[in-house]
């Protein structure tokens, strides 16, 4: 059994719920709420709940790991062809795109320059 309730960050106090705006907000101090729930089950219970899902949520992890692998070893052989070192963190890569662009940029000027003669 679960029991839930509205906490505001700013009172720093529970909130009925007559005073929670349709956003979720308290209405006396406008704060964003944080709705809580407290879990009554039995401590095994819980553990075992829990436990299966990390269990499920590492399933996950490797099946995108296995997903995403070969995508990553093709945009990191690229990079290292553009002399562009590549991070392991997806949004540390807008200097591998940038150069990507500009060698396109400069394949279309000279391709078009060839036509133009």
């Amino acid at each position: 059994m679960s029991e839930s309730y509205w906490w505001c960050p700013e009172c720093h106090q529970e909130i009925d719920g007559s005073h929670v705006t349709f956003e979720e907000f308290h209405d006396t101090c406008g704060a964003k709420l944080a709705s809580l729930t407290i879990d009554n089950r039995p401590l095994t219970e819980r553990i075992s709940t829990l436990a299966f899902e990390l269990a499920c949520a590492r399933q996950e992890v490797e099946k995108l790991k296995n997903e995403f692998a070969p995508a990553w070893r093709m945009f990191r052989e690229v990079a290292l062809a553009l002399k562009c070192l590549p991070s392991s963190f997806a949004d540390g890569n807008d200097h591998v795109l940038r150069k990507a662009h500009e060698i396109v940029a400069e394949l279309e000027d000279a391709r078009s320059e060839i036509k133009e003669d």
